[in-house]
This record gives structure tokens, C-alpha cells and sequence, in this order.
């Protein structure tokens, strides 16, 4: 076997142009493979994670038919025993309240969408406290303190520190009105927040709001120990019996379809580039049967069974792909890991690119996964090997006789 080994290494370095021209091709394949794997995984955690992680939280629970028809007095009783029996679990989840209302400011007035919170629950339990452009995020302390989404706030005029006079109907029927303080301004997260979302803290908007009891959301944060939403929202299920229990994916059908279809759209574009290879590795090894033909019958013809000079071409093509794939990998992990510290600029797309929704940070940055550095290295040598079958083949069914008669 030792001499197969030495025998295929120097058929390999006797056409060394062929063979440096034939594994550059293949290691840039690799490399291209890798960087788009990379680049796609990437998109789509990072777009998971703006919509997820940063406002809608792995699983939501409602009240029955509140998303149907939304209203202030449809609201899940007595929120506080269902949080804590939540962070019993080990899953960290945050309350919210919502409703309508109208904001002015000094000559300008915009339509909002309330939102009340616990400022720590909402903070631990998603990234949209961390997503601001200007201020702070809501504090206990400061009861009358709001935050404003972007749009919002630039239709409104105002500033950090500036006075919002806020009215709406309260849940008793009474008009509720009163000043509150801008405390903080939303980077881009969606249209919908951008344009009309106003954050308070939970027991100003009990106050405002005249609603004592119960809660109209409960979002639930991604955990770890559930890849699948699905699956965190099986686990749920005796704590949310009674209560509508939906994944994001539920949710945002749009946003789940337009990611599965970018998952589904990496496996042609793979094969493409694998079917690339294969035809250069086929061309590279009929070239070399066809160049020394003569050689394999002498092998032949002296004793070397066919199976051995099959597996003399394989050993070739398993030595050429090795070289190949030293060389992708080598050059194609640090680039992967480069661009995921500095990322790909897409700021002359606009500060936040808008995809089913949802707004994505304008720096792209892709993430490697060992899982697909493996895939597309054991993919390529499969192939490789598999596209040299037909010319073993060809080399292992030559004829020791033509040798002899040729002399």
C-alpha cells in the first residue's frame, strides 16, 4: 500500500501545472463555498436576532382571541404568578400592556401605540433597551419617563428632556390625559415602532390607563435547551393552558418563509459549485489516464492487478483533493473570520435595511459554523473522489496486450 502512496504522489508532481492549476480552482471553490455558507448563516442569524431576540421573544402568550380583535379589556389574569412560575423554568419573560392614544408636542400631534412595561423584566428579557439612538431606557425611578420610536419622534419635534402631552380613553371610559418626559429615542427597528411606538413604565400606564389588573402580553425569550420555538412552546404548555401560545415564526409567517426560502436556496447554489469541481476534477484526471495509458498497461501487463491501478488513480485524486482542501481551508477560515470581526458595510443601503418587516443593522457579518466548514470538506472530497471513478475505470480496464504489441 506504502508504494501506491509513493506512486501516486509523484503522478501527482509529474504534470505540476496541471495539478497546481487543478487544486487552485478546487481550494477557491472551497473557499467560495465557505465564505457564502458563511455569509447566508450570518444573514439569517442576524436577521432572527433583530426580530427576535430584539422585540418579538421566542414564544408569546395572549389572552383568547386577543390577536384577532386586540382590546384593553381582553388580558391575561394575574401575570405575575405566570412569571414567576416561567423563571421557575429557567426562561426569562417580560409583560406587556398596550393601547391607543394621542401625543403632542407643542405644535405637533401623532397617533401612538402605548406600551407598558417593567423596565428590568422588559431589559432582561429582550435587546430593545440596548437598541437606543439617543437618552436612556426607562427607569422605575422616573415614573413619567417614556421612550419614543425614531419616526415617532422626529414627527413629534422633540428632544431628550421635552414634554409629551399624552391622551387616550382609559379602561373605565374616562379620558385620560397627563405630561410625560422624553427620556429616550429608538435606533430603526421596524416601520411599526419607528412610526409609532411610545414605551412607559408599567405602573404609569396602570395609572393613565385606569387598568388595575392583568396583562395583554407575555413574551417569553429564546432558550438555549429549544432550538425549535416550536418546542419551547410544548414546554409552555401547562403553564399556558387557557391562553393562546404562538411562536414567532406564528407570528411573523412572512419573515419564517422568506428565512426558510434563503436556507432552501443554499443547497443549489453548493451543488453548482460542487458540479464545478467535479468537471474540472474529471477533465484533470481523464488528462492524466489519457497521458500515461501506455504506463497503466506496463503495469499491467508486469503484474499490478486492476483494482490496484483503480485505486492508484483514486489515491492520486485523494492526494489532489488533500492539497486542495489544506489549501481552502487555510486560506478560507481566517477570511471567514476576518470579515465576522469587521463585517461588510452596506450603509449606502441606508442605516437599517428593511427585510419582511424588520430592520437589519447595515453591517453584514457572516458566521462560521465547524458544522459547515465539515460538510463542505467532506462534500468536496466525496465528490472529487466520485468524479475519478470513470477514469479509474478507463485506466483500470486497459489491456496489457496493447502494451506488448506496442513494443
Amino acid at each position: 500500500m506504502s508504494k501506491l502512496w509513493t506512486m501516486a504522489l509523484r503522478n501527482l508532481f509529474r504534470s505540476r501545472r496541471r495539478s497546481l492549476i487543478t487544486a487552485s480552482a478546487t481550494a477557491f471553490a472551497l473557499i467560495a463555498v465557505l465564505v457564502y455558507t458563511a455569509l447566508i448563516r450570518g444573514y439569517l442569524d442576524k436577521l432572527e436576532a433583530s426580530a427576535v431576540d430584539m422585540n418579538l421573544g421566542a414564544v408569546q402568550l395572549h389572552a383568547p382571541d386577543y390577536l384577532d380583535s386586540p382590546s384593553i379589556y381582553k388580558t391575561i389574569p394575574k401575570p405575575d404568578a405566570l412569571l414567576k412560575a416561567l423563571e421557575a423554568k429557567g426562561m426569562k419573560a417580560s409583560a406587556r400592556l398596550y393601547g391607543m392614544g394621542l401625543a403632542a408636542h407643542e405644535k405637533s400631534s401623532a397617533g401612538v401605540r402605548l406600551t407598558g412595561v417593567d423596565a428590568r423584566r422588559e431589559a432582561a428579557t429582550v435587546t430593545m433597551p440596548q437598541h437606543l439612538l439617543l437618552g436612556q431606557w426607562l427607569a422605575a425611578d422616573k415614573p413619567q419617563g417614556v421612550v419614543l420610536g425614531r419616526m415617532l419622534a422626529d414627527t413629534l419635534g422633540v428632544k431628550l428632556g421635552a414634554e409629551l402631552v399624552l391622551v387616550s380613553q382609559a379602561a373605565d371610559g374616562s379620558t385620560a390625559n397627563d405630561l410625560f418626559t422624553v427620556r429616550g429615542v429608538l435606533k430603526t427597528v421596524s416601520e411599526d415602532i419607528d412610526r409609532s411606538a411610545l414605551y412607559m413604565n408599567e405602573s404609569a400606564y396602570r395609572e393613565f390607563m385606569m387598568l388595575d389588573g392583568g396583562t395583554h402580553e407575555i413574551v417569553v425569550a429564546r432558550d438555549k435547551r429549544y432550538p425549535d420555538p416550536a418546542l419551547q412552546k410544548a414546554a409552555l404548555q401547562t403553564l399556558s393552558e387557557g391562553l393562546e401560545a404562538k411562536t414567532w415564526r406564528e407570528l411573523v409567517p412572512a419573515l419564517s418563509d422568506m428565512m426558510n426560502s434563503a436556507e432552501a436556496f443554499m443547497l443549489p447554489t453548493m451543488i453548482l459549485f460542487y458540479i464545478a469541481v467535479g468537471i474540472l476534477v474529471l477533465n484533470a484526471m481523464l488528462m492524466a489516464v489519457y497521458e500515461r495509458i501506455r504506463e497503466y498497461r506496463v503495469l499491467k501487463a508486469i503484474g499490478m492487478s486492476g483494482g490496484k491501478v483503480f485505486l492508484l488513480l483514486q489515491l492520486e485524486t485523494l492526494c489532489l483533493t488533500a492539497l486542495s482542501v489544506a489549501g481552502g481551508l487555510a486560506l478560507g477560515v481566517p477570511l471567514v473570520v476576518w470579515l465576522s470581526h469587521v463585517g461588510i458595510d452596506m450603509r449606502s443601503f441606508g442605516e437599517a435595511i428593511p427585510v419582511a418587516g424588520v430592520a437589519m443593522d447595515s453591517l453584514w457579518k457572516p458566521t462560521l459554523e465547524a458544522e459547515g466548514v465539515i460538510q463542505a470538506t467532506v462534500s468536496l472530497i466525496v465528490l472529487s473522489l466520485a468524479a475519478s471513478l470513470y477514469p479509474a475505470f478507463k485506466a483500470m480496464r486497459t489491456s496489457p496486450a496493447d502494451a506488448l504489441r506496442q513494443g
